[in-house]
């Protein structure tokens, strides 16, 4: 992962549960500081340190802080930090949901050695979408159930995750997840 991940999750932290939670979660931890540093290539065993110790830290679950976090990057890192790329990729949920490969492709050229998750949104018969999620990468299920709420919230649409299926292999992670998306109706009394 890059260190902007980490930078990231740091500022989540601070902000959920204060800067002493977060100086006892890198004390513990003992992450070197390049492992923070935005555009360079840190270790995924940083990132995976600091969120056992943030679990610890915070008695909250991993998966819960994932989750967490995932919601926290795209109002708080996407959103603001790369508002312009993520315009240029939808004005709405389905929309950005079908182009997020794109995006990646877009940016792969600001990181060195840049192995990006691959998604992939297709309609159900049933009428609801299948947003399937697959890395090289385990246990960040969580952080993209974060990413489809963020999402849903960013472009104020009603996203229901109804199920999840996940698979591990010494290729990765492959994370099925069964939405059913509509607008939100603003006029419901």
């Amino acid at each position: 992962m890059y260190g902007l991940i980490n930078s990231s999750f740091r500022e989540f932290i601070r902000e959920s549960f204060g800067d002493d939670a977060w100086m006892d979660i890198e004390k513990k931890s003992g992450v070197q500081q390049e492992s923070f540093l935005t555009m360079r290539q840190a270790d995924d065993s940083s990132t995976y340190e600091l969120l056992g110790r943030a679990a610890e830290e915070t008695s909250q679950q991993a998966e819960k802080l994932l989750e967490d976090f995932g919601v926290y990057w795209i109002s708080k890192v996407a959103t603001q930090q790369y508002a312009r790329v993520m315009r240029s990729h939808g004005e709405s949920f389905l929309e950005f949901a079908s182009n997020i490969n794109k995006l990646h492709d877009q940016i792969s050229g600001s990181f060195l050695s840049y192995q990006p998750p691959s998604f992939d949104l297709d309609h159900d018969p049933r009428g609801l979408y299948s947003f399937t999620y697959q890395s090289h990468r385990v246990g960040l299920t969580p952080f993209v159930s974060g990413l489809i709420k963020g999402l849903a919230e960013h472009f104020d649409t009603k996203v229901q995750i109804i199920d999840v299926d996940t698979h591990q292999s010494e290729r990765g992670e492959r994370s099925a997840f069964l939405l059913d998306i509509g607008s939100r109706d603003t006029n419901a009394t």
